[in-house]
């Protein structure tokens, strides 16, 4: 029995429109990214956009023992790591 078919398109606002049981995991992939990509972009400079206009203020951190203290007290919404680290 096949799985229900979703609507994820309004998550997005575009889908892949073609049927991915005939393309590779692959081509499903890049065109996945392609959609994707422009989101998490605009979602990670709003994320820098954030912590840059709350440094200085005492709510966002740079020092790990700030940083572990607010994590043991439950006071971490976002954590910001850099790529590759």
């Amino acid at each position: 029995m096949a799985a229900p078919a979703i609507d994820l398109a309004n998550l997005a606002g575009e889908a892949v429109e073609w049927n991915p049981e005939r393309r590779s995991p692959d081509e499903l992939l890049a065109a996945a990214r392609d959609i994707v990509a422009p989101m998490q972009a605009a979602r990670r400079a709003d994320t820098v956009e954030r912590f840059t206009g709350l440094a200085g203020t005492g709510l966002a951190v740079t020092e790990i023992a700030d940083i572990a203290n607010a994590a043991r007290e439950c006071r971490v919404e976002t954590l910001l790591v850099p790529a590759g680290e």
